[in-house]
């Protein structure tokens, strides 16, 4: 029971499970809606070990909901040592991926201080780390998160920033590294980029991988 703008009783309907009591304004009863969530909606968790792990619309990628993906990694693994985690984008949803245009920069700083930076103009893929990382899960994998906007068309470019941290399998050293890529857009039809393909060089890759839409 609640009150009109009159201040007469109103019975309010239960709702559906989810839903809480919402005030709809000045003059006129709450009612029951959707609860308010935040800016970020999980739509989707890989976690068996593949070739590759794609994110497209069949994994929840609307392009006109999300303005842009946050993908977190939670101990990401690669079956081989020295492996280099890697990023391919699509403008098909996944029909076919980009092999040339990719531009990027990374730079991390280890346990002793250490920076290295690494980096390319042009190049087949997106790489993540300065150099490859280890593979025994003792040694925690790579863990961070990768930022992805969309910008919606091809008149612009699309890029994709990013914090990880890892083990490296040179040395054994824990580094933690950021970048930011950039995909040349006249490689892209009308709409962008709309699906991402993360992969280790060599071997299958494993662990979790969430991806997030951000409105």
């Amino acid at each position: 029971i609640t009150f009109d703008a009159s201040g007469d009783p109103v019975a309010v309907g239960p709702g559906t499970d989810g839903q809480v009591l919402t005030s709809t304004g000045a003059g006129s009863p709450p009612a029951f809606e959707a609860a308010g969530g935040g800016d970020y909606v999980l739509l989707y968790t890989h976690n068996a070990s593949a070739a590759t792990w794609t994110f497209n619309s069949s994994t929840g990628v609307a392009i006109a909901t999300y303005g842009a993906y946050v993908f977190v990694l939670a101990t990401v693994f690669n079956v081989s040592n020295d492996a280099r985690l890697q990023i391919e984008v699509s403008d098909d949803d996944g029909s076919t991926w980009e092999s040339t245009g990719y531009q990027y920069w990374n730079q991390s700083i280890d346990q002793d201080g250490t920076v290295e930076t690494h980096l390319s103009t042009s190049d087949s893929e997106i790489q993540v780390t300065t150099g490859g990382f280890r593979s025994a899960t003792a040694q925690g994998g790579l863990s961070g998160t990768i930022f992805a906007p969309h910008n919606g068309s091809e008149s612009g470019k699309s890029f994709m920033t990013w914090m990880v941290s890892c083990q490296m399998n040179s040395g054994y050293d824990y580094m933690t590294t950021w970048g930011g890529g950039e995909f040349n857009n006249a490689v892209f039809d009308a709409g962008g980029v709309d699906a991402w393909r993360f992969s280790v060089t060599t071997g299958n890759i494993s662990g979790t991988m969430k991806m997030y839409g951000y409105k």
